[in-house]
C-alpha cells in the first residue's frame, strides 16, 4: 500500500503537472515514507573521509562496522553506536556517525534482518543484551550510544550480568 502511494507521488512529481503544481508537503511526505518503507536495497554508508570496515566477531545477529578515518592516527577513544533493530538499515545513522567520527573511532551495530536470516527467529532480549556485551568486550574500552529501542537492552546489559541468562 505505502509502496503504491510513494510510486504515485513520484509519478505525479515527475510529470508536467507535478512540475507546475509542485507541492512541497507531498514531496516531504513521500520522502519520509520512502525512509520507512521496507526495501531490499541496502544503502551504502558513503561518508566522506571514512572507510566502513566489517569486523569479525563471535556475534551472529549483526555485523560490527568500524569506521576508519583516512589518514587518521587511531588515537581517538572508541564509541559503540547500537543501532535500532527495527528492520531499518543502520545506514540511517550516517549523520550521527559522521559527527561522532570527529571525536571518536566509531563502531556501529548493523543488525541482520530475520527476514533474510531465519535462524534468528528466536532472537530475544537475552540474546540482544548478550550480543551487545560480547561486542563491548570485543571492542574494549568504549563509550556506548544506544539509539531508540536499543536503549533497553543496553541498559539491561549494563545493570544485569548478561552471562546470567546463559547459566
Amino acid at each position: 500500500m505505502i509502496e503504491n502511494f510513494t510510486y504515485g507521488v513520484d509519478l505525479f512529481n515527475n510529470s508536467l503537472a507535478g512540475t507546475i503544481f509542485h507541492n512541497p508537503v507531498a514531496h516531504h511526505y513521500n520522502q519520509t515514507l520512502k525512509v520507512f518503507t521496507p526495501s531490499d536495497d541496502k544503502p551504502e554508508w558513503n561518508i566522506e573521509g571514512l572507510i566502513p570496515v566489517k569486523i569479525q566477531t563471535e556475534v551472529s545477529s549483526c555485523d560490527l562496522v568500524k569506521f576508519v578515518e583516512r589518514g587518521g592516527d587511531g588515537t581517538k577513544p572508541n564509541m559503540l553506536v547500537v543501532a535500532p533493530i527495527s528492520g531499518h538499515y543502520a545506514t540511517l545513522l550516517r549523520g550521527t556517525v559522521e559527527r561522532l567520527s570527529k571525536d571518536y573511532t566509531v563502531f556501529v551495530t548493523d543488525w541482520k534482518n530475520v527476514r533474510d536470516h531465519p535462524e534468528l527467529k528466536d532472537f530475544n532480549l537475552d540474546d540482544y543484551s548478550l550480543d551487545i556485551y560480547y561486542l563491548c568486550f570485543h571492542i574494549g574500552d568504549a563509550h556506548i550510544l544506544a539509539v531508540c529501542q536499543s536503549t533497553i537492552p543496553v541498559l539491561r546489559m549494563m545493570c544485569v550480568d548478561p552471562l546470567d541468562s546463559i547459566k
